[in-house]
């Protein structure tokens, strides 16, 4: 009875499925959110908002190498015109590893919209450290939590920077 009331029911709209892909998200269930996104773009694959979902559900599982193309797929279906995308787009690409790549897009311009971003800073700071440029990721990571002191992303970024530059432990 129950599989005839499902196949009766009608179809979500791309609106449903986007909003419930968010929900998804938001609670922490990921693998649901991926799978309503990637129904969307089923239907539409220029949806950068359903892109932005299948993205971002990526980088909640780890996957931030799919992320990476996700976000860059999302941004330029909006003309890069979304900073919210943009700052999960370098966080996806420094979790990747290419570190170096952030840094060229920055030295370009490509993130002047977000430059001052708690979270893009964080980012940028990290990128910057696993270059080498230990003096600018200290100046970029005091940018961020003047910025965003608040922000977990922004204080277990400068945990894991600590940790991982420091040669002072207690810090």
């Amino acid at each position: 009875m129950a599989f005839a009331l499902i196949a009766c029911s009608p179809e979500a709209t791309e609106q449903e499925l986007l909003d419930r892909a968010q929900q998804a998200m938001d609670e922490g269930e990921a693998r649901a959110a991926e799978i309503d996104a990637k129904t969307v773009l089923q239907q539409n694959p220029d949806s950068a908002q359903a892109r932005r979902l299948v993205g971002e559900s990526y980088l909640f599982q780890q996957n931030p190498v799919a992320a990476v193309d996700e976000f860059r797929r999302a941004l330029e279906a909006e003309a890069g015109e979304n900073d919210e995308v943009r700052v999960l787009y370098a966080r996806a690409l420094l979790g990747a590893g290419e570190g170096e790549q952030l840094l060229e897009l920055h030295a370009q311009g490509d993130f002047t919209s977000v430059s001052e971003h708690p979270r893009y800073l964080a980012t940028l700071a990290r990128a910057q450290a696993t270059e080498g440029n230990l003096q600018s990721a200290r100046d970029t990571m005091g940018e961020a939590l003047a910025a965003g002191s608040d922000d977990p992303y922004v204080t277990t970024s400068h945990a894991f920077f600590l940790l991982a530059y420091s040669n002072s432990p207690d810090e």
